[in-house]
């Protein structure tokens, strides 16, 4: 398989930033990891608030989860816009960045 193959592929199974590693763009893909986990961390922390602590059991976390998303549905459409446009964003770039570089595009030689 081609490095731009394999690239996206991990971008798409472990998300933005991922296939920039694999690539060696170190800046890039800790830039977009680090953009990924804000989105992320931004939403635990909403949900985090929505919780009382006299409500957390097993069994209450989980009709708190799905409370907060009922009461909430454009912020979580807009996380979820958010996530999409990294992760487009992290798959379109490595395609340009193979394509502007072929010889970095070259087929991963077998150990």
């Amino acid at each position: 398989m081609t490095k731009k193959v394999v690239a996206t592929i991990i971008t798409i199974l472990l998300g933005p930033g991922a296939g920039h590693l694999y690539l060696r763009k170190f800046k890039k893909g800790a830039l977009l990891i680090a953009a990924g986990l804000m989105i992320a961390v931004h939403m635990a922390i909403k949900i985090a608030g929505a919780i009382k602590p006299a409500d957390i059991s097993a069994e209450s976390m989980a009709n708190i989860i799905q409370e907060f998303y009922r009461n909430n549905p454009r912020l979580i459409l807009s996380y979820d816009i958010l996530l999409a446009a990294l992760w487009s964003y992290a798959i379109v770039d490595i395609l340009v960045f193979m394509k502007n570089n072929p010889a970095a595009n070259e087929p991963e030689k077998p150990a």
